[in-house]
């Protein structure tokens, strides 16, 4: 794992790789990232009851975000990638 790539819950003691990358801007990790990231795997995990397969891309705005960034995110039964200060 490397420090782009960050382990987040996806329920009970089920780990996953996200890959959040770190903040264009000024190189941290992105709060607001996280945040968006969690709400993803949560929407993936209750999704997956249903639709195991699910693969989906999508745009957010990174509310709290400094610079107040627009991210596209994909979300796939191999994991998620959140791309940071892109237009939507």
């Amino acid at each position: 794992m490397t420090e782009r790539d960050r382990p987040l819950r996806r329920g009970g003691s089920e780990a996953v790789t996200a890959q959040l990358g770190l903040c264009p801007a000024d190189g941290s990790h992105c709060p607001a990232r996280l945040c968006l990231a969690r709400t993803l795997l949560e929407a993936q995990r209750v999704a997956g009851l249903s639709a195991p397969d699910m693969d989906v891309e999508g745009a957010a705005r990174l509310e709290g975000c400094a610079p107040g960034c627009s991210a596209k995110f994909r979300i796939a039964p191999g994991g998620m990638k959140i791309w940071c200060d892109v237009e939507t």
